[in-house]
């Protein structure tokens, strides 16, 4: 809690003088963050946060997340092709790509200190939208560290891990 304190100038004397006092809370506005290619990366820390954080479960709407594998896969996948290999119609497309973004976000609003999370998805042109939002979003507090209050380590990135554990199977429209 801050307080400051008013008084009246002694050089400059009022008919009444003036005391007061307030005090305000501040919070403190940003938060951490870190983009998809850290969350795709580091398979340990982000495993840690899907499971400790947001209790092994993220639903993007369209799709439930409920396994490290599954976010793997949602980062890994193409947004063009489908795991077979089938160009992907334009409204998966949005999907996938947005929420590649999502995925990220949501781990971020996770964190310990993570920055608040803005959601508001509608029609194509809106998701992406949202997408641009939210990449905007994910590298935000990039720069800032991240605060884990139970003191998990952030271990160095292990895409090729992270990669071949991926169901990009998930992504799949159909």
């Amino acid at each position: 809690m801050n307080c400051v304190e008013v008084k009246s100038d002694p050089l400059r004397p009022l008919p009444n003088p003036i005391t007061d006092r307030a005090c305000a809370e501040v919070k403190i506005m940003g938060g951490a963050t870190r983009t998809p290619g850290f969350w795709m990366t580091h398979l340990d820390y982000t495993t840690y946060v899907f499971y400790k954080h947001l209790g092994g479960m993220i639903d993007l709407g369209w799709k439930k997340l409920d396994s490290i594998e599954d976010v793997m896969g949602m980062f890994w996948a193409s947004n063009t092709f489908d795991s077979h290999g089938i160009r992907r119609d334009k409204l998966c497309q949005a999907r996938v790509t947005v929420s590649f973004q999502a995925v990220a976000a949501i781990l971020n609003s996770g964190l310990d200190n993570g920055a608040p999370l803005p959601v508001s998805p509608a029609d194509i042109a809106k998701i992406r939208a949202l997408g641009a939002l939210l990449d905007a979003y994910n590298n935000s507090g990039d720069d800032i560290a991240i605060v884990d209050n139970d003191g998990y380590p952030i271990l160095p990135a292990n895409p090729r891990g992270a990669r071949a554990i991926a169901d990009i199977r998930i992504a799949d429209c159909k």
